[in-house]
């Protein structure tokens, strides 16, 4: 591989980022203004539980299996992606991040679909 191709692929690298961070920025001096001018924004702390909880499965479930799989295979990421959404699910359904909001758009899909999923509508009102 040649110098000159490196550099390029590194000017890539450094462009995406860089168009990363400026979205970023521009958003978050977009949500203080409007903050700012009406004493409004649109996230509650149910955003940052489930980023959190986000979090935490991802480390444990990606530092767990590198841990215990060094050289994993198809198998062990099919593995990971059911073991991060129950994860997910149990830290979700425990921290609370479930509003009366999502209750109603839960029963929308419900009705739009023609199902009826009961046990979970239950579930899903026992952590609300």
């Amino acid at each position: 591989m040649s110098k000159i191709s490196i550099f390029i692929s590194d000017l890539t690298v450094g462009g995406a980022i860089a168009t990363g961070v400026a979205i970023v920025i521009y958003n978050s001096l977009w949500l203080f203004f409007i903050y700012k001018k009406v004493r409004v924004h649109p996230f509650t702390l149910s955003y940052l539980k489930a980023g959190l909880a986000g979090l935490v499965s991802i480390a444990l479930v990606f530092f767990g299996l590198d841990y215990i799989f060094p050289h994993p295979s198809i198998l062990i990421y099919v593995l990971a992606f059911f073991l991060f959404a129950v994860l997910y699910s149990i830290l979700s359904l425990s921290l609370g991040v479930l509003d009366s909001e999502d209750l109603m758009i839960f029963n929308a899909v419900e009705r739009k679909l023609g199902i009826d999923l009961g046990f979970v509508r239950r579930l899903i009102k026992k952590f609300i």
